[in-house]
């Protein structure tokens, strides 16, 4: 039963029926509207909105039907006679009405009919309601989806673009580690060619001196002569075409470095040795991905000679750090340690190897002031690769010397010493150069190959100024001439530096910030002569 009051609206024309009607008692919350006419019963039905449509005799469906399009919840009852009960059927099967009250019919029939039509009135009504309100959920989760739609497209484009970007970045960076690779390449090969063009250069400028009597030698050798500066072009094209990647040296640990590299290694395929955890390095200025890619090939060298561990040790020396790397792999041989770095040098030619891992690896680290020689190991079997690298610790950089030990001056007295220029480079053909041209200059002369050899030389002999090579298998040979100045200082103004590397912007940077004037290779004898006058 309805729990609020409800009404029904009834059109009974027929005054027996309405006095019939009238005095039936509807029970409690429903009240029974009677209207003689249809006028009347439409200005109630604007007024009340009734739940129930009762049409009696004289009342056709036609006002039933006309109240649906006002109300189409509202309950219609159409009241008929015994005769005419076929057609009221049919007007409910045409949807004229929802049901047919009749006669006789017994009151409490009647009343149960009138509850019902309200109870299902008001069922309609709410299910409406409920049909309106999810037709407006519907448009607003149409909304919704249309926006998430448009949400998602839009982050999808993002997240494309994102990738698109990232994947430009990716090949960037492939290729400046790519380029930088082939640009340090570059720059090492140029530096290993200027020194037998340097020999070439001057032995072919001294025959053309002896032998300017012969014009057909004259003119072979003025070809010579011809062919190598057009070498020297080539090479120092070369240099300008290596320029270094722009990569800042910062403080650097080394043993993360050496994780980052056996990553790369083990990213291109290769197996890495295992990295046995050792005691704290010393940190190193460096640039960090030229020094990942540095111990990428010493594990990649050690991978080759069949290493199964390596082990990253490290001590300050003076403003240095030495690194050094040991394997448990084969032990190399003396033309192996002697030729390591150089570039296409390979003792395995027949397993695809091209030799230039290490050379790579030295011209990075000359780059980062640093250097990288291969050494046997002396407490059993393997090999150790040293690298030397500026101390990133600022207390720690107080003397400018990587020499040990350190060079120790002869005492005075005994037999006198004739003053000597002494040349230091590890290609004799190039020492023999400049040690023919600071003799034909008026200079006593004396030479050695290594930093080792020089540190000798400087104790036997009275060295009154120095031509020292660059690059030195076992050390820089700045250092060694910043170390003999400090001990020696009557050498200030009488030092200079030989290097291989034409590039004109790192030399100048040489001369101004170190004062040593810089011989670059190939030479000509007049500069080896002007040079000589200088140190005199």
């Amino acid at each position: 039963m309805p729990t609020t009051v409800s009404s029904l609206l009834a059109l009974v024309p027929d005054a027996t029926q309405r006095k019939r009607l009238g005095g039936i008692d509807p029970g409690a919350g429903l009240v029974v509207h009677l209207c003689s006419n249809a006028s009347e019963a439409d200005r109630l039905a604007h007024r009340i909105g009734p739940d129930v449509l009762l049409a009696g005799r004289g009342a056709s469906t036609t006002w039933l039907v006309q109240t649906r399009a006002r109300d189409p919840d509202a309950f219609r009852i159409l009241w008929s006679e015994k005769t005419k009960l076929e057609e009221a059927v049919e007007a409910v099967n045409r949807s004229e009405a929802d049901a047919v009250l009749r006669e006789p019919f017994d009151e409490h029939d009647v009343v149960s009919l009138f509850h019902h039509g309200c109870e299902q009135a008001l069922l309609r009504r709410h299910t409406r309601s409920l049909v309106d309100e999810l037709a407006v959920r519907n448009a607003e989760l149409l909304g919704f989806n249309e926006r998430l739609e448009e949400l998602v497209a839009e982050r999808t484009r993002h997240l494309v673009e994102a990738q698109d970007r990232l994947q430009e970045s990716q090949r960037q960076m492939v290729q400046l580690e790519t380029q930088s690779t082939v640009n340090h390449l570059l720059r090492g090969l140029a530096h290993e060619f200027n020194n037998p063009l340097a020999a070439i250069y001057g032995y072919s400028q001294r025959l053309r001196r002896q032998l300017a009597a012969d014009a057909d030698s004259s003119r072979r050798l003025d070809v010579i002569l011809q062919e190598v500066e057009h070498c020297r072009t080539v090479v120092q094209q070369l240099r300008q075409l290596g320029t270094p990647l722009s990569e800042q040296a910062i403080r650097v640990e080394p043993m993360a470095s050496l994780r980052d590299g056996a990553t790369r290694l083990a990213a291109s395929g290769r197996t890495s040795p295992a990295i046995r955890d050792v005691s704290d390095q010393p940190d190193v200025i460096a640039a960090p991905r030229a020094l990942a890619t540095v111990f990428e090939q010493v594990l990649a060298n050690a991978a080759d000679a069949g290493a199964t561990y390596v082990e990253l040790h490290g001590e300050i020396i003076a403003d240095r750090v030495r690194l050094q790397v040991f394997n448990d792999g084969e032990t190399p041989n003396e033309a192996t340690v002697a030729n390591a770095v150089r570039p296409f040098f390979t003792t395995r030619a027949g397993e695809d190897r091209r030799g230039l891992g290490l050379s790579t690896a030295a011209a990075l680290l000359r780059e980062q002031d640093g250097t990288i020689e291969l050494a046997r190991r002396e407490d059993g079997s393997g090999a150790v690769v040293i690298i030397l690298l500026p101390a990133a610790d600022p207390a720690s950089r107080r003397s400018s010397s990587g020499l040990l030990p350190a060079i120790t001056m002869p005492a005075t007295g005994g037999l006198p010493q004739v003053p000597t220029t002494l040349v230091i480079d590890d290609e004799p053909m190039v020492a023999e150069i400049l040690v023919d041209a600071l003799r034909d200059a008026g200079c006593n002369t004396a030479t050695a190959g290594s930093i080792a050899e020089g540190m000798a030389e400087m104790t036997r002999l009275d060295v009154r100024a120095l031509v020292v090579d660059l690059n030195l298998p076992d050390g820089s040979g700045l250092d060694f001439a910043r170390r003999a100045l400090a001990l020696k200082p009557s050498l200030a103004g009488h030092i200079a530096l030989a290097t291989g590397d034409s590039d004109r912007g790192h030399l100048d940077r040489l001369v101004a910030e170190h004062g040593f004037p810089v011989l670059a290779k190939p030479f000509r004898l007049e500069e080896v002569r002007a040079l000589a006058l200088r140190l005199a």
